[in-house]
């Protein structure tokens, strides 16, 4: 083509208005960015003033949204009172998703359409920790840390809401706790959050508990299950544990750690108080289908273990924080004893306790059914009744100030044993 008729071919298409828009189609329907799209427009007519951006958005967005006219009033509708929420979903998804996720952690906050728009997406957090102080709360979600804390504002009571590299802003008529639980819930029981941990941390007394109404917040919202595979509860009373436990899927859940503070109730003595924590544990589907469950204690005598409750689980293990009170030899004893009936299916128990314990006296006290297995110091087998399995002790690592003990059922016909 000479030069004169490609000139020719150039006036025709600035002067003839449907070409434009046909160039326009075509750049929305392969979903060019609005701006690289505008840019290719005025490269291909030869001018970035031969289209102005404003009349250009309004013909790229009715594209991009289906509508395919070609004839239409521009002054129906004035591009300048555009607003967000009036932008077709896929050029606002395009947009948003360049958010980071704290970004749209804030958009979501905007208005009901905007929470009900972010919350299509993958929240994208893989580890969540929540800690309750008495005067604030912390929330970890991955590397980003946002902190709320009670104040005042006006003659109102409210809560300040910060984190790193942002403005603080005061969100009224809202404690601290009930802002934290909400956002936390908001992701975790998200139906696509896939997490690897949760951490959840009550640094509050029973009565704080109660009062700020802590158990009602969590219970209050009833949306997907919070799917992780780790889970980790720091907590005074059951009602930590209680509000937690119920509200995981089971299906992923691998381990759980129960990190369980001293705390009486009023009317219950130290033993009442863990045995009634213990048996609402053990009464959990969550709890019984863990590959394994941590119980962290700091006041439970090791006479108060209901070692019974657990006779279903898969593995359990059994630390005593407290160096001044360790467990008893002759309460693991009579765990052994439990173990070793052939009714009990736990095949996995671990003990592990700070303070002094002779091991002589522990050797002396596994009584001479405890077989010696050669070539294996700190090992012993006891032989379980009617079966042909045994209980391998293992206190191989039980030293002079910290003790650990693993009881297993193994089976005499598993040659790798």
């Amino acid at each position: 083509m000479n030069q004169q008729v490609a000139q020719r071919a150039h006036q025709f298409l600035r002067e003839n208005s449907n070409t434009v828009k046909i160039f326009i189609f075509f750049e929305a329907v392969r979903d060019v960015p609005p701006y690289e799209a505008y840019m290719n427009t005025c490269r291909m007519f030869g001018s970035s003033d031969f289209i102005t951006y404003q009349e250009f958005e309004f013909w790229f967005m009715r594209f991009s949204s289906g509508e395919f006219a070609m004839e239409h009033d521009m002054s129906e509708e004035d591009p300048k009172h555009r607003t967000l929420m009036q932008l077709p979903m896929k050029i606002l998804d395009k947009i948003a998703k360049e958010l980071d996720l704290m970004d749209r952690m804030v958009l979501q906050k905007v208005n009901r359409f905007f929470r009900d728009f972010i919350g299509t997406w993958n929240p994208g957090f893989a580890y969540i920790s929540l800690i309750i102080d008495e005067d604030c709360s912390t929330l970890w979600l991955d590397n980003y840390h946002i902190q709320y804390r009670d104040g005042q504002d006006g003659f109102g009571i409210a809560c300040r809401v910060s984190t790193e590299g942002r403005r603080a802003k005061n969100v009224q008529d809202c404690s601290h706790v009930e802002l934290a639980v909400r956002d936390m819930l908001r992701i975790a029981e998200h139906p696509k959050t896939k997490l690897e941990k949760l951490l959840v941390e009550f640094r509050i007394s029973n009565r704080q508990f109660v009062n700020r109404g802590v158990e009602a917040l969590f219970l209050s919202q009833n949306y997907n299950q919070i799917h992780t595979k780790t889970v980790e509860i720091v907590t005074h009373s059951e009602m930590g544990e209680m509000a937690i436990l119920p509200k995981l899927k089971r299906d992923p859940l691998s381990v759980i750690t129960l990190d369980m503070n001293g705390c009486i109730r009023d009317g219950y003595t130290n033993g009442e108080e863990q045995v009634a924590r213990f048996t609402a544990i053990s009464e959990l589907d969550q709890c019984k289908q863990a590959d394994l469950i941590e119980l962290k204690t700091v006041k439970l005598r090791s006479e108060d273990f209901p070692i019974e409750r657990f006779a279903d689980f898969k593995a359990v293990s059994l630390l005593f924080k407290n160096p001044s009170n360790p467990f008893q030899i002759s309460d693991f004893l009579r765990w052994r004893r439990i173990l070793l009936l052939p009714t009990t299916k736990l095949p996995w128990f671990e003990v592990k306790s700070s303070g002094d314990i002779s091991r002589n006296t522990f050797v002396r006290k596994l009584g001479k059914n405890a077989i010696e297995v050669e070539g294996r110091e700190g090992v012993r087998h006891c032989k379980i009744p009617k079966t042909n399995d045994y209980l391998e002790v293992d206190f191989s690592r039980f030293g002079c100030r910290d003790a650990r003990i693993v009881m297993a059922k193994k089976s005499y016909d598993d040659v790798s044993n």
